[in-house]
């Protein structure tokens, strides 16, 4: 790992929206220079990486990942190709931060987590809500409102490509083939706080509709615990405006964007509210992220517990991600 507090100069695979938003977080953070860009094309490379401030373009991730010129790479690929492109970077020792959903299972989040061991690298997860420093003021609400019975964790936002898909198209983000669906792509906000706060399940039952492609365009899952469920729904064909929220026997936390938790306040039974958190920006959002990153990079004794927690965290996540698509009948043609 790396010691002191230098400059870490990172790369970045991907030039989609959600890049963008990941660049201006990290123009609020420290520590970090963009230095180079991945694209298929050269001329996508070039496009994006100079209208960002980028010096070195690649058409070829081994070519980019052996450059001495960058440390860290952050990853934000197609789902499927997340496991292949992780595994270039952390084979030639550098330091990964990949975009959500992971990888397609346990197993391979595993082999992951082990690569970046052996070869002496930080390897995370982008997932927002475990870098907002507001999660503690959520866990710390939780053990105020008495025994918890039921949580339910909410997620369903109307795609803007749905409507291309009810035009006989085929957007990206309802491909099988790229791992892609309303699970992997927005249901995992919804699995990682369940886990977070209540561990693995003791069963699990999921069923999806599907669109055309043959993806999930909408699920819904329980998860059963000892005395409580958690109760998820997520979709990429409606919208939500309902809240999340989480029931005891002395008050309910609700939670009004899951994802980026916005709006988190405490009523009590005996009639008291309590507001512990208001929205904050998808900049913002992402600047912890990348904070979190720099932090465990240049520090990493002083925040081994703490990584090692999210590491578990993220291979429990894969795992479960996967019973749920199994139970579900998802299949990826990429998964034997």
């Amino acid at each position: 790992m790396m010691g002191g507090t230098g400059m870490i100069r990172i790369g970045i695979v991907g030039t989609g929206k959600i890049t963008e938003q990941f660049l201006a977080g990290l123009k609020l953070a420290t520590g970090f220079e963009f230095t180079a860009v991945y694209s298929r094309t050269k001329e996508r490379a070039e496009q994006f990486g100079s209208q960002h401030g980028a010096k070195l373009f690649f058409t070829n991730l081994h070519e980019m990942t052996a450059s001495n010129a960058i440390d860290a790479v952050y990853i934000a690929s197609p789902n499927a190709l997340h496991f292949e492109h992780c595994k270039i970077c952390l084979e030639n020792k550098k330091h990964v931060l990949c975009e959500k959903p992971l990888v397609l299972n346990g197993k391979e989040a595993e082999e992951l987590f082990c690569l970046a061991k052996q070869n002496g690298v930080v390897f995370m997860e982008a997932m927002k809500i475990m870098h907002m420093p507001q999660l503690q003021k959520l866990e710390e609400a939780l053990g105020k409102i008495g025994k918890i019975s039921l949580a339910r964790f909410d997620v369903c936002q109307f795609s803007s490509k749905y409507p291309l898909l009810i035009a006989g198209k085929r957007p990206n983000i309802f491909l099988p083939e790229l791992a892609a669906g309303a699970l992997m792509d927005i249901g995992v906000y919804a699995v990682y706080p369940a886990i977070h706060l209540f561990g693995r399940p003791k069963r699990i039952s999921t069923k999806a509709v599907m669109v055309s492609t043959g993806a999930d365009g909408m699920g819904s899952s329980i998860f059963e615990y000892e005395g409580m469920q958690a109760v998820l729904t997520y979709s990429k064909v409606g919208q939500t405006v309902a809240q999340s929220e989480i029931q005891g026997d002395l008050g309910t936390v609700f939670i009004d964007q899951l994802g980026t938790l916005g709006g988190v306040k405490v009523f009590y039974h005996n009639g008291e509210t309590q507001e512990l958190v208001t929205p904050v920006s998808s900049e913002q959002l992402m600047a912890y992220e990348a904070e979190d990153f720099y932090r465990v990079i240049t520090h990493y004794k002083e925040n081994e517990n703490w990584y090692q927690m999210l590491s578990k965290l993220a291979i429990d996540v894969c795992t479960v991600m996967k019973q749920m698509r199994e139970d579900a009948g998802i299949y990826f043609p990429m998964e034997k």
